[in-house]
């Protein structure tokens, strides 16, 4: 099977960017047959760049490329800063020609709250109804979606795959490297500094936390690039 992908791709520092990349180079090792649209800033195997984050004709540019590389199906790693302004509306009419061509579309949705704006909303209504398939990583994000979308059919559309993580050999010392006392209980929080990444609300939290566990020597460590210099002041 020929699977095409459109997302952001290494070297792009962004986190579905390195989720895509582990996953087709998983679908690769099942023996599919893998091919990537990206925005500007992608390269590898089978990678190629069509569109960059504000075009404003994205949608033409990433189909236009996707439908030279003839795909059994496309898959489309979503976010609202993706895919344009407006929330990304562009991923609607980018979708709507897929399914006038008759490509079947999987849609996964990487960012879904517990509690869904009305701008957000509009577009997953749109993306989900015209999608074949919807995925999202987490349980709770499948009930936000089903307190909000009455529809039924298009419900049964979407499936939880949880996200899953690299299985890694731990670092010896890593501790001691970092001058960190080996009995030291330690919580990460890592990502880019930005305000929806929430590092906030666990440092407002932290002292619950401390409390709670005030038998142990406990370490909260925040790690990661700055997106937003006054974000990472006020943290």
């Amino acid at each position: 099977m020929r699977i095409g992908f459109i997302s952001t791709y290494p070297p792009i520092e962004c986190g579905i960017a390195t989720y895509t990349q582990y996953l087709t180079d998983a679908l690769r090792n099942k023996k599919m047959d893998i091919y990537v649209v990206s925005h500007r800033g992608g390269s590898g195997k089978n990678v190629f760049t069509a569109f960059d984050y504000e075009d404003g004709d994205l949608a033409e540019k990433a189909f236009s490329m996707m439908t030279r590389l003839t795909p059994d199906i496309v898959h489309i790693q979503h976010e609202f800063g993706l895919f344009g302004k407006h929330y990304g509306v562009s991923v609607i009419p980018l979708i709507l020609k897929f399914r006038l061509a008759g490509i079947p579309v999987v849609t996964t949705l990487h960012t879904v709250y517990d509690k869904i704006s009305y701008e957000h909303l509009v577009i997953m209504n749109s993306i989900i109804e015209n999608s074949d398939a919807v995925i999202v990583h987490e349980t709770y994000q499948l009930e936000a979606l089903k307190r909000h979308i009455k529809e039924k059919s298009s419900l049964d559309k979407i499936h939880v795959v949880p996200h899953g993580s690299r299985e890694i050999k731990p670092i010896d010392n890593a501790k001691a490297r970092l001058g960190i006392h080996d009995n030291t209980k330690v919580v990460l929080m890592l990502g880019y500094f930005r305000p929806t990444k929430g590092f906030e609300r666990i440092i407002r939290l932290w002292s619950r936390i401390v409390e709670k566990h005030k038998t142990n020597d406990i370490l909260l460590m925040v790690a990661g690039k700055t997106r937003g210099v006054e974000y990472r002041d006020e943290l």
